[in-house]
């Protein structure tokens, strides 16, 4: 471990990061470098505090950490604090089914949250063939 100041950085590169709650206190010291990716740290930070059933936003200096940048990027670094918040996921099932006409019908299956500005979708799409294949499946943004 490191001797003296917590804001300390080891001959590795790496630092402490204090993890906080909401009221500002610790939950959590996680051992990162600068090229920590948020996965990672999000995926450290479930683990430690045991909230793997949880979404977790992460917040660096009021602002919501997203996509998966690495810390040096983020100007993340020895001396910095970053908030946590858990809370439930929502999910819905069975929502409802879309249907285009009688022979083409989207059922959706459920719609659940899977981050931050992020909804995963499982569904289920049939057609007849009468107007053509179906459209190839792909991701939005």
């Amino acid at each position: 471990g490191l001797h003296g100041s917590p804001r300390a950085m080891a001959s590795d590169g790496s630092f402490e990061l204090p993890l906080r709650n909401i009221a500002g206190e610790d939950c959590a010291r996680l051992r990162v470098t600068p090229a920590t990716k948020l996965s990672e740290l999000r995926a450290m930070a479930a683990a430690e505090m045991a909230w793997s059933d949880y979404l977790l936003t992460l917040l660096h200096e009021h602002q919501p950490l997203t996509g998966d940048r690495c810390l040096g990027d983020l100007h993340i670094m020895a001396g910095s604090e970053v908030m946590v918040i858990k809370h439930d996921c929502w999910r819905l099932v069975s929502p409802g089914i879309s249907c285009y006409n009688d022979a083409y019908l989207c059922t959706l299956k459920e719609v659940r949250e899977a981050g931050y500005r992020a909804i995963e979708v499982d569904f289920v799409a049939v057609g007849d063939g009468s107007m053509g294949s179906l459209q190839a499946l792909r991701a939005a943004d």
